[in-house]
């Protein structure tokens, strides 16, 4: 019989991963600097206490990394190609509940009705994904971070609008729902301007968080950019597997990363 272990109380302090939700954690390797991710029904929190209050000191440019990590989880596990309805309806609303609240929170961190928005929005993002997926974006997210060693979130903003363009002929209804839920009017649009007015939408939201810079505004380097396509291209199966348009060839991940610097 598999053993419990000591029972974890999770206390978020910030409105993005929704890890206190999840059965996974992350590990990082000193040596290597490569972070790799474990995961096991123990690691799952026994309780999760979440207090709005504790999130009120958080400076705006964390709010704006950890509330676009939880967007992009979002983003991310709705486009995921699998039957999950009930993941899908999770998304769905916490990506309009982040559309919302997020600019708030960043503008005002003592406005706890932004503040309780956001964190329930992580939460409801880390039951989605937790159960659904993701795709692409964290990947690059993952091997960005190991290379640079910039915020999580600050990496997922910066290559999020190019994942979806990536992905635009693959996936034109749900990122139309995307749209919509971001409060963009697509009223007597056809369904390449839905898609790409929706794309918009979210390119708008990470400028209002000021999280759209692209990634030569932080000396990344044309080699970290190589080693990063190599290390995205040698993993991409899985989440090929489960994009609407999944990752081919080399160039496809360059194209990204390229796109984004």
């Amino acid at each position: 019989m598999q053993r419990r272990g000591a029972h974890i109380i999770a206390i978020p302090t910030t409105a993005g991963t929704g890890s206190e939700v999840t059965a996974g954690s992350g590990v990082f390797d000193p040596e290597s600097g490569i972070k790799g991710w474990v995961g096991d029904p123990v690691l799952r929190a026994s309780a999760v206490i979440c207090d709005p209050t504790l999130h009120v000191s958080m400076p705006p440019h964390v709010t704006a990394d950890t509330g676009t990590d939880a967007l992009s989880q979002a983003i991310e596990c709705y486009l995921n190609t699998g039957f999950k309805p009930t993941s899908d309806a999770l998304a769905l609303k916490s990506i309009e509940t982040i559309g919302r609240y997020l600019p708030l929170a960043y503008a005002n961190g003592e406005d706890l009705e932004a503040r309780s928005a956001m964190l329930w929005a992580a939460n409801t993002v880390g039951l989605a994904f937790g159960n659904g997926g993701l795709i692409h974006n964290h990947t690059f997210a993952e091997v960005l971070g190991d290379l640079t060693h910039l915020p999580h979130g600050r990496l997922l903003g910066m290559t999020l609008p190019y994942i979806l363009d990536f992905n635009l002929e693959g996936c034109e209804e749900k990122l139309a729902d995307i749209g919509r839920a971001l409060g963009a009017d697509l009223s007597g649009e056809s369904a390449r301007n839905e898609t790409e007015a929706s794309v918009s939408a979210v390119r708008e939201l990470l400028a209002d968080v000021q999280n759209d810079d692209p990634l030569s505004k932080y000396d990344v380097t044309e080699e970290q950019l190589n080693v990063a396509a190599d290390r995205v291209y040698a993993q991409h199966e899985a989440r090929s597997a489960s994009s609407p348009k999944g990752f081919e060839t080399r160039e496809d991940v360059m194209w990204v990363l390229e796109s984004a610097y």
